[in-house]
This record gives C-alpha cells, sequence and structure tokens, in this order.
C-alpha cells in the first residue's frame, strides 16, 4: 500500500564510514606504537651514555644527538613526550575502535532480538537480495488490500488477512507496519481485535501490534481488519498499490475501486524478484470493471517479492 520508498543507504553509508574511521584508528595506533618504541629505545640509548665533566667542574651528562650537544636532562624530557604522546594516541585509538566494535554488537542484539515482522525484512529487500526465511509462528491463509481512490491523491485503505497459528506456542499479537504519508488518519483495527501499540517511525514507515483477542492456539485462525485513510501528492503522478509478502502466503489479492469523475488507464500488474528491483519478472495486463481494477487471487506469492499495481490517470 503506498509508494515504494527509496532504497535506504543509510546503513551502507555507515559502515563504510565505520571502516574507513577504523583504518584510520588503525594507522593512529600504529605510529603511536612507534613513537613508544622510540622513547624506550632513546631512553635506553641515554641511560647507557657515559657523564662528562664541564669545565667549570660540575657534573653534568652530555650526549650528541643529530648532530647537537644536549644534556641527558633534556632528552630524557624529549623522549618522555614523545612517548607520552604516543601513548595517548594508542590509547585513544583502541578506545574508539573498542566503542564502535561494541555499538554494532549492541544494535546486532536489538535487531536480533526484535519481532519477527515485516519491519526487518523490508529493509533487506531494499538492499537488493532476499533475507533468510524464518518460521514466524504463523501464516496468511488470505490478504487482501483495498484501496478506494476519493481523489487522485486521497485514498481509503482496508487491509483484511486471515492469520493461521502454526506454533505449539500459539499466536497473541501480529506486528506490522505501514506507510507514512504527509497526511493519513490514525489507523483502525476492527474489534475483537485491538491496536496494542504503535512503534517508532522509519523511513516512512510506521510500525505496529495488533492484539489478538482471543489468543490462537495451534491450528486456529483469525481475521483482522485494518482501515486508515490517507493522501499523498506523491499519488498524482506515480499511483500504485503494492505488496511484499514477508512471511507464508496461500493467496493475495488486490481491489482498487476510484471515485465518479476519476478515469485510469493501462492497469497492470507487475511482480518484482524483490523490493529493490527495476525490472519485473512477471507482467499481467489487467482490465477496468465499472471503475474497479482488480488482480487475483494470486496463489502461493513468492516470499519477499515484490507485487506491485499501478495505473496512469486520465484526467
Amino acid at each position: 500500500m503506498g509508494t515504494q520508498p527509496v532504497p535506504d543507504e543509510k546503513t551502507v553509508r555507515d559502515t563504510v564510514d565505520r571502516q574507513e574511521n577504523n583504518s584510520l584508528h588503525r594507522l593512529r595506533i600504529i605510529v603511536g606504537a612507534i613513537l613508544v618504541v622510540i622513547t624506550l629505545c632513546g631512553v635506553a640509548w641515554v641511560a647507557t651514555c657515559s657523564s662528562k665533566s664541564t669545565p667549570d667542574g660540575k657534573s653534568e651528562t652530555k650526549i650528541a644527538f643529530l648532530g647537537l650537544q644536549v644534556t641527558t636532562c633534556n632528552a630524557a624530557v624529549g623522549f618522555g613526550g614523545i612517548g607520552l604522546v604516543g601513548l595517548i594516541v594508542v590509547m585513544r585509538s583502541t578506545r574508539k575502535i573498542t566503542q564502535d566494535r561494541r555499538n554494532v554488537s549492541k544494535s546486532e542484539v536489538i535487531e536480533n532480538n526484535a519481532p519477527q515482522d515485516i519491519s526487518s525484512r523490508q529493509e533487506a529487500g531494499n538492499y537488493g537480495h532476499k533475507p533468510s526465511i524464518q518460521d514466524l509462528g504463523y501464516k496468511v491463509v488470505n490478504r487482501s488490500i483495498n484501496c478506494h481512490f476519493l481523489t487522485r491523491t486521497t485514498c481509503k485503505t482496508s487491509h483484511e488477512i486471515v492469520v493461521l497459528a502454526t506454533s505449539k506456542k500459539g499466536l497473541s499479537q501480529y506486528h506490522g507496519r505501514h506507510p507514512v504519508f504527509e497526511n493519513d488518519e490514525p489507523m483502525i483495527v476492527k474489534p475483537p481485535h485491538r491496536l496494542l501499540q504503535l512503534g517508532m517511525q522509519s523511513d516512512n514507515w510506521q510500525n505496529f501490534t495488533i492484539r489478538l483477542e482471543p489468543s490462537l492456539a495451534e491450528g486456529e485462525n483469525t481475521q483482522i481488519s485494518m482501515h486508515f485513510e490517507w493522501t499523498s501528492k506523491a499519488y498524482d503522478e506515480h499511483p500504485d498499490v503494492y505488496m511484499v509478502p514477508f512471511c507464508k502466503t496461500d493467496s493475495l489479492r488486490f481491489v482498487v475501486s476510484f471515485a465518479p469523475g476519476l478515469q485510469i488507464a493501462q492497469p497492470v500488474g507487475q511482480v518484482f524478484a524483490h523490493a529493490g528491483s527495476h525490472e519485473p519478472i512477471e507482467t499481467t495486463l489487467l482490465e477496468i470493471k465499472d471503475s474497479i481494477v482488480t488482480w487475483g487471487l494470486i496463489r502461493n506469492p513468492v516470499q519477499f517479492s515484490h507485487y506491485r499495481l499501478s495505473w496512469k490517470w486520465t484526467m
């Protein structure tokens, strides 16, 4: 439902930046280690130098360094300063690399422990590959997406699914997300199920959790109906309705209707290998009947593939 967002490159960019920073920190560690080694060698050299007597009779140790005569005290201070700088560089760079690794590990823990829903799988699809198929504890027996366009940019959407619990633990919650538009009304969940919470918005998507009432035991199913109204100026030029099945689905159906006065042409249903694909692997020419375009039933839609119904406005 909605316009497919531009593939998010933030994670890729952050990864590249982190790798470059780590390389710089490693170089600094090497330079710092060299400075520390120079300090140790210099101190050892100063310690082995012999003492010489000055004309005034005072005892003072002098050494020749780069053609200059310097006292051992000054030499020790100089080498000590070099070693201190090297030690600081090593410690700061090592701490920075360790901190970056902890942040990456922490983000991986959050991702791995997140609910197994469509939110985590959409990101993988945007990068042009399909994530591994996992058992979510349920499957969708039927998914129906119904969109009624009041104007070229305003639509009422009804998303109905029949969910079957496949886990011995049963099923008490359904996790999902829907696109966020410039102006949209809060999503409404038809009783007896209820909207439990809205998660964080990211990349123009709103995460949500629905509490199933009652909970399902293994082999039981229920219908979930979600409704909301939205407005998007982007639809004036690029209208479409789409779906990416992130869990096992038996059937998928699109029904798009238009208010009187709205005229369309060239409705087409296209299947893409994944959400980041630009070339369809399958195209179906669709018909317009009484201002309604239907695509489906699509039997056993391929998991993580991108199903898109689009058209052109004529007036």
